[in-house]
């Protein structure tokens, strides 16, 4: 199948049974200023897509600290992305 840019545009975000925000990272770029206020005004966290897999999320700091503190600070969640690296090798 060839790559078009048509492809790309026709993509948007969608609201996941999760209820995360997936957005293409091909599409994130022009959005970024609206996803970041979404996520702090309205807590609507996004997932950055890539071929419909979840890469990255945009999250609040307040989420983010309360995280590291749950996790037991930056080394536990240094060890949760690693298992989740491990799990998306072994899909």
């Amino acid at each position: 199948m060839t790559y078009t840019l048509a492809m790309a545009t026709d993509q948007e975000p969608r609201i996941a049974a999760d209820g995360v925000q997936d957005v293409p990272l091909t599409i994130a770029r022009p959005l970024l200023t609206r996803l970041i206020e979404q996520v702090r005004e309205d807590g609507l966290v996004s997932a950055l897509t890539v071929r419909g897999r979840r890469r990255a999320y945009l999250v609040t700091p307040d989420f983010y600290d309360r995280a590291v503190k749950a996790f037991g600070r930056k080394d536990g969640l240094d060890a949760l992305a690693e298992k989740a690296r491990e799990r998306r090798s072994e899909d």
